[in-house]
């Protein structure tokens, strides 16, 4: 542990370069994400080097520990739910116009895995609407899938404050299915999520959405019958 933290101080000096720092949060991330449940005897150490690097003075430092930190609370389960006022504090400060819009992206993962690990610990009614309001990703198009999954549980599992938000979240979804610099595993995501939202609420669908849009969705809803 002493050495994780001499480590964890060391890529953090002022006099490495930002691209090291930035390389090092990177790859502590990479290994959190794969080392998955296993990470949980070194995520306090994990923890405080990542919150150190969010502090940093370099877009990617930042955007690279921001990551790290929600694949950290994601490989952790509950361990690090009583920090999540803290967490979110900081994060919040991100959420700016012009700020760095891989950083907004980051943000919106890391704020991902907190609902889909332990959305009972966080205040939905207050982030949710903000999360949505950041939507759609705009960079790193990478944290689609989870963020999508982790509204697709909500939605699951008839999360009224994730349903509040439909008329909003419908048309963004619906325009991700045309974005070419979208995956096709999160195109399948928005389908499903599209799909049951038509199914349980087809009125408010038809309300929320242009006829540009409508047709979008009713070629994607047909493409998922097989037809």
């Amino acid at each position: 542990k002493a050495a994780e933290e001499s480590g964890g101080k060391q890529w953090y000096q002022r006099r490495v370069r930002g691209s090291e720092r930035s390389l090092a949060a990177g790859t502590l991330a990479e290994i959190c994400q794969a080392m998955k449940e296993s990470i949980i005897p070194f995520t306090e150490s994990m923890y405080t080097v990542f919150m150190r690097g969010i502090k940093d003075n370099s877009d990617e430092v930042i955007s690279n520990s921001v990551f790290g930190l929600g694949v950290l609370i994601e490989s952790s389960g509950p361990t690090l739910a009583p920090k999540f006022p803290e967490i979110l504090g900081i994060l919040s400060t991100f959420l700016k116009q012009d700020g760095d819009r891989r950083t907004v992206d980051n943000v919106l993962g890391a704020v991902a895995r907190m609902m889909k690990t332990n959305p009972g610990s966080l205040p939905l009614e207050t982030i949710f609407p903000t999360f949505v309001e950041w939507l759609p990703l705009q960079e790193d198009y990478e944290e689609n899938i989870t963020v999508y999954t982790a509204i697709y549980d909500l939605l699951n599992s008839n999360c009224q404050v994730a349903i509040t938000q439909l008329p909003t979240l419908i048309p963004i979804m619906i325009t991700q299915l045309t974005n070419k610099k979208v995956d096709d595993e999160t195109k399948s995501k928005l389908t499903e999520i599209l799909h049951g939202v038509t199914n349980q609420y087809q009125d408010l669908t038809l309300k929320s959405i242009t006829p540009d849009q409508a047709e979008i969705l009713k070629q994607a809803l047909a493409h998922l019958n097989g037809s």
